[in-house]
């Protein structure tokens, strides 16, 4: 884990017991606030640099997400992860990291230049222009994951016309995809087994 995910995990982990205190106290909506507040803006600081990084940089803080999200709507410490993100409603790091991307865009107005040819392909219509990289590490940079991103993001999402709006409907897009769904936008396929990814 390097220096800036030791950071961040040290800085959660602290939240995470008074978190703790605190959750006997507050219903389900303060929490959440509290969540969002104390947990999600130190896990995304400089998510942009880090969130593409290996399995075993994130792991910790993944495991810490989960642990806080279980305190909160509490769930004992076995409960399925894929339902404890549905019903708390809340991006795991991968969907957070993409999220970064997504709003790195925007705030931008990054373009993304499309190939263009006369050859009828199923994806003539939906095929940006990528960068080659050899090295896996290149593949897993915010700027090359942009473009496969961007590929797969919904016209609707794309003519968001305000930031909130976009934000708001960035989160609900990224909740409805599957894993695998991320794991391909990453491809992080090619570098874990399937059940690396939990």
């Amino acid at each position: 884990m390097g220096c800036t995910h030791q950071t961040t995990y040290t800085e959660i982990k602290r939240s995470l017991y008074r978190f703790k205190l605190l959750t006997p106290f507050l219903d389900l909506r303060r929490l959440k606030m509290l969540y969002h507040t104390l947990f999600q803006t130190q896990l995304t600081y400089g998510i942009l640099a880090w969130g593409g990084a290996r399995e075993h940089h994130v792991k910790n803080l993944e495991i810490l997400q989960k642990w806080m999200l279980k305190i909160m709507m509490k769930k004992r410490r076995t409960y399925s992860t894929d339902k404890l993100y549905e019903e708390s409603k809340v991006l795991d790091i991968r969907k957070l990291y993409l999220q970064a991307i997504l709003t790195y865009q925007y705030k931008n107005k990054i373009n993304i230049p499309y190939l263009t040819h006369e050859y009828d392909t199923r994806n003539k219509k939906n095929n940006s222009l990528k960068e080659r990289t050899s090295k896996l590490i290149g593949r897993r940079n915010y700027a090359y994951i942009l473009k496969r991103l961007h590929d797969r993001t919904p016209s609707y999402l794309k003519s968001e016309k305000t930031f909130n709006s976009f934000k708001k409907t960035s989160q609900t897009w990224l909740q409805s995809l599957p894993r695998e769904e991320i794991r391909s936008i990453m491809d992080t396929s090619k570098y874990f087994p399937a059940n690396v990814i939990k």
